[in-house]
Protein backbone atom coordinates (compact mmCIF):
# COMPACT_ATOMS: atom_id res chain seq x y z
CA UNK A 1 0.00 0.00 0.00
CA UNK A 2 2.98 2.42 0.88
CA UNK A 3 4.80 1.70 -2.38
CA UNK A 4 1.40 2.37 -4.42
CA UNK A 5 0.66 5.54 -2.70
CA UNK A 6 4.39 6.53 -3.19
CA UNK A 7 3.71 5.79 -6.71
CA UNK A 8 0.96 7.86 -7.21
CA UNK A 9 2.62 10.61 -5.28
CA UNK A 10 5.49 10.25 -7.82
CA UNK A 11 2.99 10.42 -10.75
CA UNK A 12 1.51 13.38 -9.71
CA UNK A 13 4.49 15.56 -9.00
CA UNK A 14 5.27 14.30 -13.01
CA UNK A 15 2.03 15.46 -14.00
CA UNK A 16 2.38 19.08 -12.03
CA UNK A 17 5.80 19.45 -13.68
CA UNK A 18 4.45 18.63 -17.22
CA UNK A 19 1.82 20.86 -17.12
CA UNK A 20 3.50 23.92 -16.02
CA UNK A 21 5.99 23.43 -18.64
CA UNK A 22 3.00 23.13 -21.40
CA UNK A 23 3.31 25.41 -24.39
CA UNK A 24 7.27 26.36 -23.25
CA UNK A 25 9.36 25.70 -25.98
CA UNK A 26 7.08 25.88 -28.72
CA UNK A 27 4.82 28.16 -30.77
CA UNK A 28 1.61 28.27 -28.90
CA UNK A 29 -1.38 26.88 -30.43
CA UNK A 30 -4.43 29.13 -31.79
CA UNK A 31 -7.79 28.99 -31.16
CA UNK A 32 -10.24 30.65 -33.52
CA UNK A 33 -9.44 34.20 -32.42
CA UNK A 34 -5.66 33.56 -33.10
CA UNK A 35 -4.19 33.51 -29.30
CA UNK A 36 -2.93 30.68 -26.82
CA UNK A 37 -6.01 28.09 -26.02
CA UNK A 38 -4.75 28.25 -22.47
CA UNK A 39 -3.93 31.42 -20.26
CA UNK A 40 -2.84 32.46 -16.85
CA UNK A 41 -3.12 35.43 -14.52
CA UNK A 42 -2.28 38.30 -16.15
CA UNK A 43 -0.88 39.51 -12.50
CA UNK A 44 1.67 37.06 -12.75
CA UNK A 45 5.05 37.78 -11.34
CA UNK A 46 8.44 36.53 -12.31
CA UNK A 47 9.05 33.70 -10.11
CA UNK A 48 5.87 32.50 -11.70
CA UNK A 49 7.43 32.80 -15.03
CA UNK A 50 10.58 31.19 -13.57
CA UNK A 51 8.93 28.51 -12.22
CA UNK A 52 6.55 27.88 -15.82
CA UNK A 53 10.24 27.68 -17.67
CA UNK A 54 9.33 30.37 -20.25
CA UNK A 55 7.76 33.74 -21.14
CA UNK A 56 4.37 33.90 -23.31
CA UNK A 57 5.33 36.84 -25.90
CA UNK A 58 2.57 38.31 -27.89
CA UNK A 59 3.56 38.86 -31.34
CA UNK A 60 2.30 39.59 -35.18
CA UNK A 61 2.79 37.24 -37.77
CA UNK A 62 2.50 38.52 -41.04
CA UNK A 63 4.68 41.70 -40.47
CA UNK A 64 8.19 40.97 -41.93
CA UNK A 65 11.13 42.35 -40.42
CA UNK A 66 9.17 42.40 -37.19
CA UNK A 67 6.90 39.80 -36.41
CA UNK A 68 6.47 36.92 -38.79
CA UNK A 69 5.76 33.02 -38.85
CA UNK A 70 7.18 31.29 -41.40
CA UNK A 71 5.23 28.08 -42.71
CA UNK A 72 7.32 25.68 -40.44
CA UNK A 73 5.71 27.93 -37.49
CA UNK A 74 8.69 29.52 -36.21
CA UNK A 75 9.16 33.45 -35.44
CA UNK A 76 11.17 35.90 -36.89
CA UNK A 77 11.75 39.30 -36.73
CA UNK A 78 12.76 42.21 -34.63
CA UNK A 79 10.06 41.88 -32.13
CA UNK A 80 11.00 38.38 -31.66
CA UNK A 81 14.66 39.28 -30.86
CA UNK A 82 13.53 41.55 -28.50
CA UNK A 83 11.47 38.69 -26.63
CA UNK A 84 14.61 36.53 -26.65
CA UNK A 85 16.67 39.44 -25.06
CA UNK A 86 13.67 39.33 -22.46
CA UNK A 87 13.98 35.62 -21.73
CA UNK A 88 17.62 35.54 -21.59
CA UNK A 89 17.68 38.94 -18.86
CA UNK A 90 15.47 36.63 -16.99
CA UNK A 91 16.87 33.27 -17.20
CA UNK A 92 19.91 34.64 -17.20
CA UNK A 93 21.64 33.29 -20.11
CA UNK A 94 22.37 34.58 -23.49
CA UNK A 95 19.76 35.07 -26.25
CA UNK A 96 20.72 31.94 -28.36
CA UNK A 97 20.58 30.01 -26.29
CA UNK A 98 17.22 31.44 -24.72
CA UNK A 99 15.78 30.39 -28.18
CA UNK A 100 17.99 27.10 -28.45
CA UNK A 101 16.14 25.97 -25.09
CA UNK A 102 12.71 27.46 -26.17
CA UNK A 103 12.55 30.09 -23.06
CA UNK A 104 9.76 31.82 -25.30
CA UNK A 105 6.43 30.79 -25.89
CA UNK A 106 5.60 32.39 -28.78
CA UNK A 107 1.33 33.43 -29.42
CA UNK A 108 0.53 34.86 -33.01
CA UNK A 109 -1.96 37.84 -32.70
CA UNK A 110 -3.54 40.45 -35.10
CA UNK A 111 -3.55 44.42 -34.88
CA UNK A 112 -7.15 43.75 -32.34
CA UNK A 113 -5.87 40.71 -30.19
CA UNK A 114 -2.68 42.77 -29.00
CA UNK A 115 -4.14 44.17 -25.82
CA UNK A 116 -6.74 41.19 -25.30
CA UNK A 117 -3.91 38.41 -24.79
CA UNK A 118 -2.78 40.60 -21.86
CA UNK A 119 -6.01 41.27 -20.53
CA UNK A 120 -6.82 37.36 -20.12
CA UNK A 121 -3.35 36.98 -19.25
CA UNK A 122 -2.58 34.41 -22.07
CA UNK A 123 0.68 36.95 -22.97
CA UNK A 124 3.26 38.09 -20.26
CA UNK A 125 4.34 40.62 -23.08
CA UNK A 126 3.14 42.01 -26.15
CA UNK A 127 5.98 43.48 -28.90
CA UNK A 128 3.60 43.18 -32.24
CA UNK A 129 4.07 47.24 -33.68
CA UNK A 130 1.97 48.41 -30.63
CA UNK A 131 2.07 51.79 -31.45
CA UNK A 132 2.26 54.25 -27.96
CA UNK A 133 -0.91 56.49 -27.44
CA UNK A 134 -2.18 57.94 -24.53
CA UNK A 135 -5.91 56.49 -24.70
CA UNK A 136 -3.38 52.94 -25.00
CA UNK A 137 -1.77 54.12 -21.51
CA UNK A 138 -4.95 53.80 -19.96
CA UNK A 139 -5.19 50.01 -20.78
CA UNK A 140 -2.12 49.40 -20.58
CA UNK A 141 1.60 49.63 -19.36
CA UNK A 142 4.11 50.31 -22.56
CA UNK A 143 7.62 50.55 -22.12
CA UNK A 144 9.84 53.63 -24.02
CA UNK A 145 9.86 52.98 -27.85
CA UNK A 146 12.43 50.47 -28.52
CA UNK A 147 11.28 51.92 -32.53
CA UNK A 148 9.90 54.85 -34.18
CA UNK A 149 8.25 54.74 -37.72
CA UNK A 150 6.05 56.58 -39.68
CA UNK A 151 2.57 56.48 -41.74
CA UNK A 152 3.16 56.05 -44.99
CA UNK A 153 1.53 55.52 -48.63
CA UNK A 154 2.34 51.99 -51.09
CA UNK A 155 0.76 52.49 -54.25
CA UNK A 156 1.28 50.62 -57.67
CA UNK A 157 3.33 51.86 -60.13
CA UNK A 158 2.23 52.95 -63.72
CA UNK A 159 2.48 50.52 -66.36
CA UNK A 160 3.29 52.57 -69.02
CA UNK A 161 5.87 54.11 -66.88
CA UNK A 162 8.44 52.08 -64.46
CA UNK A 163 9.78 55.32 -63.38
CA UNK A 164 6.65 57.11 -62.22
CA UNK A 165 6.23 57.41 -58.31
CA UNK A 166 2.49 55.65 -59.05
CA UNK A 167 -0.34 55.12 -61.18
CA UNK A 168 -3.53 57.21 -61.19
CA UNK A 169 -1.51 60.15 -60.75
CA UNK A 170 -0.52 59.70 -57.37
CA UNK A 171 2.69 60.84 -56.99
CA UNK A 172 2.00 61.92 -53.18
CA UNK A 173 -0.21 62.50 -50.31
CA UNK A 174 -2.02 65.87 -52.14
CA UNK A 175 -3.19 63.58 -54.70
CA UNK A 176 -5.85 61.62 -52.49
CA UNK A 177 -8.55 63.67 -53.23
CA UNK A 178 -11.11 60.73 -54.14
CA UNK A 179 -9.14 57.98 -54.19
CA UNK A 180 -9.94 54.65 -51.86
CA UNK A 181 -7.15 54.34 -49.28
CA UNK A 182 -7.04 50.75 -47.53
CA UNK A 183 -6.07 50.48 -43.85
CA UNK A 184 -5.94 48.17 -40.97
CA UNK A 185 -8.95 47.46 -39.11
CA UNK A 186 -8.82 48.67 -35.06
CA UNK A 187 -5.94 50.96 -36.10
CA UNK A 188 -5.71 54.60 -36.15
CA UNK A 189 -4.30 55.08 -39.16
CA UNK A 190 -7.18 56.68 -40.74
CA UNK A 191 -8.10 59.01 -38.05
CA UNK A 192 -4.43 60.02 -38.22
CA UNK A 193 -4.58 60.45 -42.02
CA UNK A 194 -7.28 62.77 -41.74
CA UNK A 195 -5.76 64.65 -39.03
CA UNK A 196 -2.64 65.40 -40.89
CA UNK A 197 -4.39 66.65 -43.86
CA UNK A 198 -6.69 69.03 -41.93
CA UNK A 199 -3.27 70.31 -39.58
CA UNK A 200 -1.66 71.15 -43.52
CA UNK A 201 -4.70 72.80 -44.72
CA UNK A 202 -5.02 70.15 -47.44
CA UNK A 203 -9.15 69.84 -49.27
CA UNK A 204 -9.03 66.01 -50.06
CA UNK A 205 -11.88 63.83 -49.14
CA UNK A 206 -10.32 60.50 -49.93
CA UNK A 207 -12.53 57.25 -49.39
CA UNK A 208 -11.47 54.40 -46.71
CA UNK A 209 -11.94 50.92 -46.73
CA UNK A 210 -11.11 48.53 -43.75
CA UNK A 211 -9.25 44.97 -44.18
CA UNK A 212 -8.55 42.60 -41.09
CA UNK A 213 -4.96 41.54 -42.18
CA UNK A 214 -2.14 43.56 -44.22
CA UNK A 215 -2.03 40.30 -46.64
CA UNK A 216 -5.49 41.28 -47.47
CA UNK A 217 -4.97 44.62 -48.13
CA UNK A 218 -1.61 44.42 -50.45
CA UNK A 219 -3.98 41.90 -52.23
CA UNK A 220 -6.53 44.72 -52.73
CA UNK A 221 -3.81 47.03 -53.86
CA UNK A 222 -2.71 44.05 -56.19
CA UNK A 223 -6.45 43.45 -57.70
CA UNK A 224 -7.22 47.28 -57.87
CA UNK A 225 -9.91 47.48 -55.20
CA UNK A 226 -8.16 49.95 -53.47
CA UNK A 227 -5.31 53.09 -54.94
CA UNK A 228 -3.48 53.11 -51.80
CA UNK A 229 -2.29 50.96 -49.00
CA UNK A 230 -1.51 52.80 -45.89
CA UNK A 231 0.19 51.59 -42.59
CA UNK A 232 3.28 52.35 -40.88
CA UNK A 233 6.40 52.41 -42.87
CA UNK A 234 8.23 49.47 -41.74
CA UNK A 235 5.71 47.19 -42.37
CA UNK A 236 5.24 48.52 -45.93
CA UNK A 237 8.73 47.65 -46.87
CA UNK A 238 7.67 44.44 -45.87
CA UNK A 239 5.38 44.42 -48.79
CA UNK A 240 6.58 46.64 -51.58
CA UNK A 241 7.51 44.36 -54.42
CA UNK A 242 8.93 45.75 -58.21
CA UNK A 243 5.35 46.71 -59.30
CA UNK A 244 4.89 48.85 -56.11
CA UNK A 245 5.86 51.80 -54.46
CA UNK A 246 5.97 53.96 -51.54
CA UNK A 247 5.50 57.40 -51.83
CA UNK A 248 8.23 60.22 -49.92
CA UNK A 249 5.58 61.17 -47.70
CA UNK A 250 5.57 60.40 -44.14
CA UNK A 251 3.29 61.36 -41.43
CA UNK A 252 1.41 60.34 -37.60
CA UNK A 253 5.11 58.73 -36.22
CA UNK A 254 4.44 55.96 -34.42
CA UNK A 255 6.23 54.72 -31.34
CA UNK A 256 6.53 51.05 -30.58
CA UNK A 257 6.79 49.67 -26.74
CA UNK A 258 6.38 46.44 -24.93
CA UNK A 259 3.17 45.97 -23.79
CA UNK A 260 2.24 44.58 -20.28
CA UNK A 261 -1.18 43.90 -18.45
CA UNK A 262 -2.17 47.47 -16.16
CA UNK A 263 -1.89 45.91 -13.36
CA UNK A 264 1.40 43.85 -13.77
CA UNK A 265 3.69 46.73 -12.71
CA UNK A 266 6.29 43.99 -11.74
CA UNK A 267 6.67 43.00 -15.10
CA UNK A 268 6.73 46.09 -16.74
CA UNK A 269 9.29 47.46 -14.92
CA UNK A 270 10.97 43.95 -15.90
CA UNK A 271 10.50 44.72 -19.11
CA UNK A 272 11.83 48.84 -19.49
CA UNK A 273 15.32 47.66 -17.46
CA UNK A 274 15.45 45.13 -20.26
CA UNK A 275 14.96 47.18 -22.90
CA UNK A 276 17.10 50.42 -21.01
CA UNK A 277 20.51 47.90 -20.75
CA UNK A 278 19.86 46.60 -24.62
CA UNK A 279 19.58 50.67 -25.68
CA UNK A 280 22.18 51.49 -23.69
CA UNK A 281 24.95 48.72 -24.87
CA UNK A 282 24.02 49.18 -28.54
CA UNK A 283 22.58 45.70 -28.90
CA UNK A 284 18.86 47.39 -29.67
CA UNK A 285 19.77 48.87 -32.28
CA UNK A 286 22.25 45.80 -33.89
CA UNK A 287 19.11 44.45 -33.63
CA UNK A 288 17.39 46.81 -36.12
CA UNK A 289 20.90 47.23 -38.26
CA UNK A 290 20.58 43.12 -38.57
CA UNK A 291 16.50 43.27 -39.87
CA UNK A 292 17.42 45.64 -42.61
CA UNK A 293 14.81 48.00 -41.58
CA UNK A 294 14.41 51.07 -43.15
CA UNK A 295 11.71 53.31 -41.85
Amino acid sequence: MFLLKKHFALLGALLLSVSALAGCGTSAPQNGSGTASSSSEPTATLDDLKERGCINVAVKTDVPNFGYQNEDGSFEGLEVDIAYELAASLFDVEPEQAKEDGLVNFIGVTYDERGKVLDDGTADFTIATFSITEERKTQWNFTTPYYTDSLGLMVEKAVTDSNSLGTQAITSISKLDGKIIGVARNTTTRADLLAYLDRNGLDITPQFMEFGSYDALKQALDAGTIDVFSVDRSILYGYVDNKTTILPDKFAYQNYGIATAKANTELAEFAQQTLDEISQDSTLSELIRSRNIDS
